[in-house]
């Protein structure tokens, strides 16, 4: 069976560059672009596994892998199980309720839904477009759980009002119809350390749940074995002084605490040996360490300041991007509107256009006789003869006029 592992958050494919890609084999962010790279390699003779491991992420992006997976089932006829690790929340959940035929999750496996977020550049019109696009995302996800599993409306609607989340424990899961078997083995905590995260966010991508910051502590957490085993590598052993390894080594500038007494009869072995402990060699060690001291704060608050600058420059391309795809789809809607209402009045022309043709060219086969076409136009002989002139003829020769 192929598999695929979504692991982190989901970005766009813009992240799939050299400069992230330690946070891509780390399993910290997943971009579109691998996965659907992933997804082409794949043997369309064999059914496909989705391993999710996720707090979800840009929401186009997931819904770019959605796509691409429901082209792959479409092409192959192969079906999807997805297998939920230890977290798919958000744009993950999204995914996996989207494209499984059928869920697997572990038993310490958390699902969660909420309402999409997103920030907006602009007036009270442009802040109305972002709350038009993000109800029509939520729309999307709501009447998936809705009509596909056993989850009432009135919760499913809680889970998206303003700042509230719904969560799902694996029992929860397939209670509700979600997960088709839980797995016995818990699966492993996502673990995102603090740079990760911080890189993340300056580029405008919030961690939808909770993630696990610092990796020593979650890794103690998974394995009990290397808690015992750091808690033996800690314990002081009582025949031994207790001693800080965090000792800080002495500067060799420091002049010595004990300076051994001079032997008037030892020669000096290098007349031109440094007196460490003289006056004149210390005030020359303090004056290098703070030239060294002021050149790596100057060098710090210039790289502070670029990445300040660098930073800005992110989030303001992330504002733009966002604000030009938010247009875009404000025009392709109102495109859309545009042409329903002109099929729906053409329809309304052809209809009434076909009445008149119709009305037009119908000949009334109800008079047959001269008395009928008479009768037809109120005795009026002039009319009668010009609206039925081969009864007009009919009658006048039969009557002996001309």
């Amino acid at each position: 069976m192929n598999r695929i592992d979504i692991r982190g958050v989901i970005v766009p494919s813009d992240y799939d560059d050299e400069w992230y890609a330690d946070y891509i084999e780390r399993g910290i962010i997943t971009p579109e672009s691998r996965f659907r790279a992933a997804l082409a390699a794949a043997d369309t003779g064999e059914p496909l596994n989705i391993y999710v491991n996720s707090p979800g992420g840009s929401v186009f992006a997931g819904n770019e892998m959605q796509n691409a997976v429901r082209e792959w089932k479409a092409s192959t006829g192969q079906p999807v199980t997805v297998t939920v690790g230890a977290l798919a929340a958000s744009a993950a959940s999204a995914l996996a309720i989207g494209v499984a035929d059928r869920i697997e999750a572990h038993s310490n496996s958390k699902m969660m839904f909420h309402g999409a977020y997103t920030g907006t550049i602009g007036g009270s019109e442009a802040h109305a477009d972002g709350a038009e696009l993000l109800n029509k995302i939520n729309a999307d996800i709501k009447t998936t759980l809705v009509s596909r599993y056993e989850i009432d409306a009135d919760t499913v609607n809680e889970w998206f009002s303003e700042g509230r989340e719904g969560w799902l424990g694996s029992d929860e899961m397939a209670t509700a119809g979600i997960a088709h078997e839980i797995i016995g083995e818990p699966a492993a905590i996502i673990d995102f350390d603090t740079a990760a995260v911080s890189r993340i966010e300056e580029h405008g991508l919030d961690i939808a749940a909770f993630a696990s910051i610092g990796s020593d502590e979650s890794a103690a957490d998974d394995d009990p074995a290397a808690d015992q085993e750091a808690d033996e590598d800690t314990t002081p052993d009582a025949d031994e002084p207790d001693v800080d390894i965090l000792e800080e080594e002495p500067d060799e500038c420091d002049a010595p605490d004990d300076t051994p007494a001079e032997d008037p009869e030892t020669p000096d072995e290098d007349d031109n040996a440094v007196d460490v402990a003289s006056p004149l060699y210390l005030a020359g060690c303090e004056a290098g360490r703070a030239a060294g001291l002021g050149e790596t704060q100057a060098q710090l608050e210039s790289l502070m300041a670029e990445l300040e600058t660098t930073q800005a420059n992110a989030r303001k391309m992330q504002s733009e991007r966002d604000k030009l795809q938010s247009d875009t789809d404000a025009i392709v809607a109102s495109n859309a509107a545009t042409i329903s209402d002109l099929t729906e009045k053409l329809g309304h022309v052809n209809e009434n256009l076909a009445k008149l043709t119709i009305g037009s060219l119908t000949f009334s086969p109800g008079v047959e006789t001269w008395p009928e076409a008479l009768a037809e136009h109120g005795g009026d002989y002039a009319k009668a003869s010009k609206a039925y002139p081969e009864l007009a003829r009919e009658y006048d020769k039969i009557n002996g006029r001309k």
